[in-house]
């Protein structure tokens, strides 16, 4: 049907329930930017791009930015969506085990004994 990748951006220190952005790229040829991961009541999942904006009356909503359609729209958009949520659980996953690699390095520095090099 067609390739895509995704790409992760983590956010270190989250404020909020998002926790990171993702992207995806289509063939190579079209990004989409602005999908979010965020960490609710439920566990994690993905939110597409979507705009704020004002209804005709005047009001405050919420307009999406990609939809999905067509007779395969669940199926592709679940799929897109759990994509992205393996991408973030690799980078985390990543990033986690650097984490606990360099604590350990750490951990040898500071029993070794050190000598003077004179």
């Amino acid at each position: 049907m067609f390739s895509y990748t995704v790409q992760v951006r983590t956010i270190k220190n989250p404020r909020t329930k998002v926790v990171a952005f993702a992207s995806l790229l289509i063939n190579d040829v079209l990004s989409l930017e602005g999908f979010r991961i965020i960490d609710g009541a439920k566990g994690l999942f993905v939110s597409a791009p979507s705009h704020k904006g004002k209804n005709k009356e005047g009001e405050d909503t919420w307009y999406d930015d990609v939809r999905f359609v067509g007779d395969d729209a669940e199926a592709v958009k679940e799929e897109i969506y759990k994509s992205v949520l393996q991408a973030y659980t690799d980078t985390s996953t990543s990033r986690e085990s650097a984490a606990e690699a360099q604590a350990s390095v750490n951990d040898t520095e500071s029993s070794m004994t050190r000598r003077p090099l004179w």
